[in-house]
């Protein structure tokens, strides 16, 4: 038999009963209280949730806000530096200031002679000024209007801030020119009323006897005359011409002096003042009084002078070229004035004719000649009969624009004023000369009208009715002449 071996109860406890599986770490929130296993990963969500992870994201989010803020204050208040010292800072050019073109700049309430903005406004209302001058003088064209709006809202707001604190305060005229400027250009007919008001309160408060008194008078005469108070603002031209003479205190006043004043802004705004007398006088039909003015101030303009741009400092320079054109504008007036008399007279036995040089064609040769002249100066191109191609769009000559914004922005105004002025004299001497039958000199003219505006399309300074009206009679009178041709060619 075989031997039955005995099993200990130990060892059959020990069989009957399964090993325990081996039991996995408990995980917390924030730790371990084992090691983790490889084979089981964290989820990304409690790595996300973690204090630790939360606590490098918030001070890597302080630092990179405190960067950003640091970088965008710094560049802010390089802006508003930058604006006062170079965009609002004094001209330091002597020459500049001995022709008085540092005159012709805005003032932002710092005066001319220093500059910038005032420091009695505080610094909010300096900041919210250098704001109100960049939205007006930069941004894109095509949101011109917009930017001129946000110029306008922060114009008034300094304005209200500062008129609770001092209604007398001596900043206030020169921001209140500035506001009636940025509603001008809006050109809007119901801002017209508060310019006035802007023009009237700055005038009030500017001293008689300032430079910028005949100028406030010329420019609040111009708003007058668009709604219709012609007396009114004649009465301011003529107020302002006297004062650039020199002769408010005189026994008897003569509107055209004999001699051009001594300092070249005041004869820069008798010239402005009378421009605009003559042209509302011959608007409003007042021929007789208009030719009267118009002669008088060609003889005192002339002869025109025509500097040497390469001998001559820009700012003589730009003077003098300045005088020339004001001279050809008034030889325009004087041949409209003169060719409407002829049409509205009937000739008479004991009538005569007005002189050879002052015959309205003659007239208009001699300003389109003299606006070339200028505009060709400005661009440092010799006068030529026939204008080259960039007559219409080149750029101004570097010596006019490179040290001086005064300068730059009263060449710029030049140079388009005398394009134009040539356009039109061109324009009207072919209209003259298809008048009186003459077809082939009217198409000459008309061709050397596109060739100041754009001969395929306006050019930037022109304005775009006006290039439509030479264009349309260059065509109608090249259409004239063809078929006049194709009649003689069939009566052949």
């Amino acid at each position: 038999m075989l031997a039955i071996r005995r099993i200990r109860p130990t060892l059959a406890r020990t069989a009957r009963v399964s090993p325990t599986p081996p039991v996995a770490p408990r995980r917390t929130f924030n730790h371990w209280r084992a090691q983790p296993d490889a084979t089981q990963p964290v989820s990304a969500v409690r790595r996300i949730l973690s204090l630790d992870f939360l606590k490098r994201w918030i001070v890597l989010s302080a630092g990179s806000f405190f960067v950003v803020g640091a970088f965008v204050a710094t560049a802010y208040q390089g802006l508003q530096i930058y604006v006062e010292a170079f965009e609002l800072g004094p001209e330091r050019d002597p020459e500049v200031r001995r022709w008085q073109w540092d005159h012709e700049r805005e003032d932002w309430g710092g005066d001319l002679e220093r500059g910038g903005t005032d420091p009695r406004l505080g610094i909010w209302n300096q900041q919210l000024l250098r704001l109100a001058h960049i939205y007006e003088h930069q941004g894109r064209p095509q949101r011109k209007a917009e930017y001129r709006e946000f110029s306008r809202g922060l114009l008034q707001l300094v304005i209200k801030n500062v008129s609770e604190k001092d209604p007398e305060a001596p900043t206030l005229p020169a921001i209140y020119q500035r506001l009636a400027a940025n509603l001008e250009r809006n050109d809007l007919r119901e801002s017209l009323d508060e310019v006035i008001d802007c023009y009237e309160r700055s005038l009030k408060a500017t001293s008689n006897g300032s430079s910028d008194h005949a100028r406030l008078r010329i420019r609040l005469g111009s708003v007058l005359e668009r709604i219709g108070e012609t007396s009114s603002a004649r009465a301011l031209w003529t107020e302002a011409a006297f004062a650039a003479s020199q002769q408010e205190t005189a026994a008897v006043q003569i509107l055209v002096p004999a001699e051009l004043p001594s300092a070249p802004f005041d004869q820069r705004t008798l010239c402005m003042a009378l421009q605009n007398i003559s042209s509302s006088l011959s608007s409003s039909g007042e021929l007789a009084q208009a030719a009267d003015l118009q002669r008088s101030a060609r003889a005192l303009l002339s002869p025109p002078t025509y500097p040497d741009i390469k001998s001559t400092s820009p700012p003589a320079a730009l003077h003098s070229l300045y005088l020339a054109h004001r001279a050809a504008l008034f030889s325009i007036h004087l041949a409209e004035v003169t060719y409407a008399q002829s049409k509205s007279t009937k000739p008479s036995l004991w009538s005569r004719s007005p002189p050879e040089h002052e015959s309205p064609l003659a007239l208009l040769q001699s300003a389109a000649e003299h606006s070339e002249r200028v505009a060709l100066a400005l661009q440092g191109l010799e006068y030529s009969y026939i204008p080259p191609q960039s007559a219409c769009d080149g750029p101004l000559q570097e010596g006019f624009v490179k040290n001086s914004r005064a300068m730059a922005e009263s060449s710029k105004a030049l140079l388009r004023d005398a394009r134009r002025s040539a356009a039109q004299a061109w324009r009207l001497s072919g209209l003259v000369n298809r008048a009186q039958g003459d077809n082939v000199r009217a198409l000459e003219c008309f061709t050397r009208a596109l060739a100041w505006v754009g001969p395929a399309e306006a050019a930037p300074d022109a304005l775009a009715s006006e290039w439509r009206t030479i264009s349309t009679a260059y065509n109608e009178t090249k259409e004239a002449l063809l078929q006049a041709d194709n009649g003689s060619a069939k009566k052949r």
